[in-house]
């Protein structure tokens, strides 16, 4: 009987708003993090696991509210190319990995998503000045995403949550900010950006979404090594998605505050990194969602 009202439930959505107003999937935000060697060249890959617990109503009196859980795996290839000392090019294209398993009946989808082109301006950096005790790199930039991953994957019941599909079929904008001040060998990085999102496929308007990060950082150097320990704090934010037909969508948008842990280490031309990010105030989508502890890793070549 559970599974046969979760089909139901399932394709009733898919047939009113083409999407899972509650999903996780839709949740989780990005970060550029402490960029590595300020004025290089770099091509790497950046790695994020996380998953999330749905709470889904039915549309019958007095039957229980249906769970789910749901998997986002993304791999991340991007780059930064430096052609003026004022000017860095970055570019992403994910990979991304959904899954969601619920009362028993598991789909998934995987395919590349949609690649962002950015341009930052470096407005302030002194980390290279001798003389000063206390050293700044500003920089803000913005760019555009691209609708470059699928937007119709469909499975047996017809087309999937809109966020399940691999891309948001829109143009979208996004802009940032990052600035670090360094004492000797500790400081401290912030960052802020915000991402306007535009109307995309099936009429499926995604809320626009703000990120900040604060971190504190310790650069300790032995030998032809360096490490770069990190501790802060991450706030996310997300407006209500939008549908035509619907309009706002209840269930959808809420906001995040959590605990970041990072390392860092450089060697020679390389640098790898892992992290962990653990929510410790949270509400997406009304309280239907229940984020859990993130993982992250990355590998970064410099030229």
């Amino acid at each position: 009987m559970k599974k046969y009202v979760t089909a139901i439930v399932a394709m009733v959505c898919v047939a009113n708003a083409l999407a899972c107003e509650v999903c996780g999937c839709a949740v989780g935000g990005s970060t550029m993090g402490i960029l590595p060697r300020f004025g290089r060249h770099f091509v790497g890959v950046k790695y994020n696991y996380t998953s999330f617990t749905s709470k889904h109503q039915t549309l019958f009196n007095g039957q229980p509210p249906v769970y789910s859980t749901e998997y986002l795996t993304i791999a991340t290839l991007w780059g930064r190319y430096v052609p003026h000392k004022r000017v860095q090019l970055f570019a992403f294209a994910p990979y991304t990995y959904f899954a969601r398993n619920e009362e028993g009946v598991s789909i998934h989808t995987e395919g590349i998503g949609d690649i962002t082109l950015m341009a930052n301006y470096v407005l302030l950096n002194t980390t290279d000045s001798a003389k000063r005790k206390f050293k700044h790199a500003l920089q803000i930039g913005g760019g555009i995403k691209l609708p470059f991953g699928v937007t119709d994957r469909r499975d047996a019941n017809g087309i999937l949550p809109q966020n399940m599909q691999q891309g948001t079929g829109s143009f979208d904008v996004p802009i940032n900010l990052l600035y670090t001040l360094r004492y000797k060998k500790a400081g401290i990085n912030v960052e802020a950006g915000y991402t306007v999102n535009n109307a995309g496929a099936n009429e499926y308007w995604y809320g626009n979404k703000f990120n900040g990060a604060l971190r504190l950082f310790y650069w300790q150097d032995y030998r032809n090594t360096s490490f770069l320990p990190q501790i802060g704090i991450n706030y996310e934010h997300r407006e209500r998605d939008w549908y035509k037909p619907d309009g706002f969508l209840s269930f959808t948008g809420g906001d995040a505050l959590s605990a970041t842990a990072v390392a860092d280490v450089y060697f020679y031309k390389m640098a790898v990194g892992v992290g962990v990010k653990q929510p410790l105030i949270y509400n997406w989508g009304g309280g239907s969602v229940t984020e859990k502890i993130s993982f992250t890793s990355s590998i970064v070549y410099m030229f």
